[in-house]
Protein backbone atom coordinates (compact mmCIF):
# COMPACT_ATOMS: atom_id res chain seq x y z
CA UNK A 1 0.00 0.00 0.00
CA UNK A 2 1.86 3.13 -1.35
CA UNK A 3 0.86 6.33 -0.27
CA UNK A 4 1.80 9.23 1.90
CA UNK A 5 5.43 9.02 1.84
CA UNK A 6 5.10 5.23 3.48
CA UNK A 7 2.63 6.38 6.17
CA UNK A 8 -0.05 4.30 4.71
CA UNK A 9 1.39 0.76 4.31
CA UNK A 10 3.58 0.76 7.08
CA UNK A 11 -0.05 1.53 9.71
CA UNK A 12 -1.57 -1.51 7.73
CA UNK A 13 1.36 -3.46 8.63
CA UNK A 14 1.54 -2.14 12.12
CA UNK A 15 -1.99 -3.31 12.69
CA UNK A 16 -1.12 -6.97 10.81
CA UNK A 17 -0.52 -10.11 13.88
CA UNK A 18 2.69 -10.42 14.58
CA UNK A 19 2.73 -14.17 13.65
CA UNK A 20 5.85 -13.96 11.33
CA UNK A 21 4.12 -14.05 7.99
CA UNK A 22 3.73 -10.12 8.11
CA UNK A 23 7.03 -8.63 6.61
CA UNK A 24 7.11 -4.65 5.77
CA UNK A 25 9.66 -3.11 3.19
CA UNK A 26 9.23 0.57 4.01
CA UNK A 27 10.98 3.27 3.15
CA UNK A 28 13.09 5.23 6.21
CA UNK A 29 10.83 8.78 5.81
CA UNK A 30 8.28 6.36 8.22
CA UNK A 31 10.71 5.75 11.06
CA UNK A 32 12.75 8.97 10.99
CA UNK A 33 11.43 11.84 9.18
CA UNK A 34 7.49 11.48 9.61
CA UNK A 35 7.36 11.17 13.91
CA UNK A 36 9.01 13.91 13.70
CA UNK A 37 6.87 15.94 11.98
CA UNK A 38 3.61 14.59 13.17
CA UNK A 39 2.93 14.97 16.53
CA UNK A 40 0.44 11.91 16.82
CA UNK A 41 1.54 8.58 14.39
CA UNK A 42 -1.07 5.67 14.10
CA UNK A 43 2.11 2.93 15.07
CA UNK A 44 5.00 3.24 17.30
CA UNK A 45 8.14 2.64 15.13
CA UNK A 46 10.35 2.00 17.59
CA UNK A 47 7.93 -0.70 19.64
CA UNK A 48 6.14 -2.38 16.79
CA UNK A 49 8.12 -3.22 14.19
CA UNK A 50 11.77 -5.46 14.74
CA UNK A 51 13.65 -4.43 11.90
CA UNK A 52 15.88 -7.24 9.98
CA UNK A 53 18.15 -5.54 7.32
CA UNK A 54 19.00 -2.77 5.59
CA UNK A 55 17.86 -3.62 1.93
CA UNK A 56 19.70 -0.49 0.15
CA UNK A 57 20.44 2.98 0.24
CA UNK A 58 18.33 5.59 -2.38
CA UNK A 59 19.35 9.35 -2.42
CA UNK A 60 17.77 11.59 -4.54
CA UNK A 61 18.24 12.97 -8.50
CA UNK A 62 17.39 16.30 -9.21
CA UNK A 63 15.85 16.64 -12.57
CA UNK A 64 14.72 19.17 -14.71
CA UNK A 65 11.90 19.59 -17.77
CA UNK A 66 14.08 20.59 -21.11
CA UNK A 67 12.74 23.78 -21.16
CA UNK A 68 14.66 24.75 -17.83
CA UNK A 69 17.60 26.79 -18.84
CA UNK A 70 19.54 25.04 -16.62
CA UNK A 71 21.70 22.39 -17.20
CA UNK A 72 24.06 22.44 -13.68
CA UNK A 73 23.18 22.86 -10.49
CA UNK A 74 25.18 26.33 -10.41
CA UNK A 75 23.36 27.52 -12.74
CA UNK A 76 20.27 26.37 -10.84
CA UNK A 77 21.22 28.49 -8.38
CA UNK A 78 21.95 31.21 -10.57
CA UNK A 79 18.41 30.97 -11.78
CA UNK A 80 16.91 30.47 -8.59
CA UNK A 81 18.79 33.55 -7.42
CA UNK A 82 18.11 35.93 -10.24
CA UNK A 83 14.18 34.94 -10.47
CA UNK A 84 12.99 34.50 -6.58
CA UNK A 85 9.47 32.84 -5.85
CA UNK A 86 9.75 31.85 -9.82
CA UNK A 87 11.25 28.64 -9.45
CA UNK A 88 9.33 25.52 -7.95
CA UNK A 89 10.35 21.95 -7.50
CA UNK A 90 8.14 18.97 -7.94
CA UNK A 91 8.34 16.14 -4.47
CA UNK A 92 6.98 12.99 -3.94
CA UNK A 93 5.09 14.87 -1.02
CA UNK A 94 5.77 16.82 2.00
CA UNK A 95 8.26 15.33 4.58
CA UNK A 96 9.56 13.25 1.63
CA UNK A 97 13.42 12.73 1.10
CA UNK A 98 13.29 15.07 -2.47
CA UNK A 99 11.41 18.06 0.07
CA UNK A 100 13.79 17.86 2.49
CA UNK A 101 16.82 17.50 -0.09
CA UNK A 102 15.12 20.69 -1.49
CA UNK A 103 14.79 22.73 1.67
CA UNK A 104 18.62 21.79 2.17
CA UNK A 105 19.62 23.09 -1.78
CA UNK A 106 17.71 26.26 -0.64
CA UNK A 107 19.85 26.93 2.05
CA UNK A 108 22.89 25.71 1.01
CA UNK A 109 22.81 27.57 -1.93
CA UNK A 110 20.97 30.47 -0.51
CA UNK A 111 18.00 30.24 -2.93
CA UNK A 112 14.41 29.96 -2.19
CA UNK A 113 13.05 27.17 -4.74
CA UNK A 114 9.10 26.76 -3.75
CA UNK A 115 8.14 23.10 -2.96
CA UNK A 116 5.19 21.68 -4.54
CA UNK A 117 4.34 18.55 -2.77
CA UNK A 118 2.76 15.95 -4.44
CA UNK A 119 0.82 12.59 -2.93
CA UNK A 120 3.71 10.39 -4.33
CA UNK A 121 6.17 10.46 -7.13
CA UNK A 122 3.65 9.63 -9.91
CA UNK A 123 2.12 13.07 -10.24
CA UNK A 124 5.57 14.43 -9.49
CA UNK A 125 6.68 13.10 -12.40
CA UNK A 126 3.81 13.83 -14.57
CA UNK A 127 3.79 17.87 -14.04
CA UNK A 128 7.33 17.96 -14.54
CA UNK A 129 7.51 15.78 -18.35
CA UNK A 130 4.34 18.03 -19.03
CA UNK A 131 6.47 21.34 -17.68
CA UNK A 132 4.24 22.09 -15.61
CA UNK A 133 6.99 22.14 -12.68
CA UNK A 134 10.17 22.75 -13.82
CA UNK A 135 12.03 20.50 -11.47
CA UNK A 136 12.08 17.44 -9.71
CA UNK A 137 14.03 16.37 -6.68
CA UNK A 138 12.82 12.52 -6.07
CA UNK A 139 14.67 9.45 -5.13
CA UNK A 140 15.93 8.15 -9.12
CA UNK A 141 14.07 5.38 -9.73
CA UNK A 142 10.61 7.41 -10.73
CA UNK A 143 13.07 10.30 -13.32
CA UNK A 144 15.75 7.99 -14.38
CA UNK A 145 13.92 6.29 -17.12
CA UNK A 146 13.06 9.80 -18.42
CA UNK A 147 16.27 10.55 -18.46
CA UNK A 148 17.83 7.83 -20.86
CA UNK A 149 14.96 8.83 -23.11
CA UNK A 150 15.64 12.24 -23.12
CA UNK A 151 12.56 13.84 -21.92
CA UNK A 152 14.47 15.19 -18.68
CA UNK A 153 17.78 16.19 -18.35
CA UNK A 154 19.32 15.12 -14.80
CA UNK A 155 21.22 18.10 -12.92
CA UNK A 156 22.87 16.30 -9.99
CA UNK A 157 22.93 13.24 -7.64
CA UNK A 158 22.62 13.29 -4.05
CA UNK A 159 25.13 10.33 -3.73
CA UNK A 160 28.72 11.07 -2.20
CA UNK A 161 30.00 9.07 -5.37
CA UNK A 162 28.02 9.05 -8.24
CA UNK A 163 25.41 6.69 -9.62
CA UNK A 164 26.46 3.72 -12.19
CA UNK A 165 23.21 4.00 -13.93
CA UNK A 166 23.33 7.38 -14.41
CA UNK A 167 27.85 8.04 -14.36
CA UNK A 168 27.66 10.75 -16.60
CA UNK A 169 25.90 13.04 -13.92
CA UNK A 170 27.93 14.63 -11.25
CA UNK A 171 27.24 14.84 -7.74
CA UNK A 172 26.11 17.61 -5.77
CA UNK A 173 29.20 17.71 -3.95
CA UNK A 174 31.12 17.24 -7.40
CA UNK A 175 29.21 21.04 -8.14
CA UNK A 176 30.47 22.43 -5.26
CA UNK A 177 27.94 21.75 -2.58
CA UNK A 178 28.71 19.97 0.43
Amino acid sequence: RSGANSLLGTTHASKAPPDGYNLLMAADPAFSIIPLLNKSMPFNPDKDFAPLSIMCQISFLIVAHSSFPANTLAEMISYAKANPGKAFYASSGAGSSGHLAGLLLNRLGNIELQHIGYKGSAGAVSDVLGGQVPILIDQPAPGITHVRAGKLRAVAVGTTERVAALAEVPTVREQGLP
